[in-house]
């Protein structure tokens, strides 16, 4: 018996044989999508297909796994990390979805950061989906439009403070 999963077969029992045998498409492997694809992975999942578009940028190294490889095409790098895992490296937008066949799949997992894109996913695939909603490139939240309206915390104290 391997052992290598082993804990995960005493909690799974004979349902573990289904974890190997499923296939996943995960959408997108920036922060959430890499840990995702890590956990997966070190799970026992049999089949794991993994798209996106983007290249590792210095700026990925605080939440990405992979980002050492600055520059190179993120998917490509991790199926090189990964056994088994089958790249596709390209934007996903409305229309790629609406063309992509989902049927093969057991389960798509979301974790990309375009709404048009994310609503066209549940759209098409809602009874198989595992969708994440992050906060990527939304970092000043008191300029976002799709974020409530709050004053910046320390701009507040300053004004209370008459700093």
């Amino acid at each position: 018996m391997d052992e290598r999963f082993s804990r995960v077969r005493s909690v799974l029992e004979h349902d573990f044989e289904k974890l190997q045998n499923a296939n996943i498409l995960l959408l997108g492997v920036g922060g959430v999508g890499s840990v995702c694809l890590d956990a997966l992975f070190r799970t026992g999942i049999g089949r794991i297909t993994i798209v996106d578009d983007d290249v590792y940028d210095i700026t990925n190294q605080n939440r990405q796994l992979g980002s050492e490889a600055v520059g190179e095409v993120k998917v490509l790098h991790l199926a090189s990390l990964y056994p088994n895992v089958t790249p596709i490296h390209t934007l996903i937008t409305p229309s790629w979805v609406e063309a992509f066949d989902f049927s093969p799949y057991d389960v798509v997992i979301d974790a990309i950061d375009d709404m048009p894109a994310k609503i066209a996913i549940a759209h098409k695939v809602s009874e198989k989906l595992l969708s994440s909603s992050g906060s990527a490139k939304k970092n000043r939240p008191h300029t976002d439009s799709h974020r409530l309206n709050l004053e910046n915390p320390r701009r507040a104290l300053a004004k209370k403070n008459a700093l």
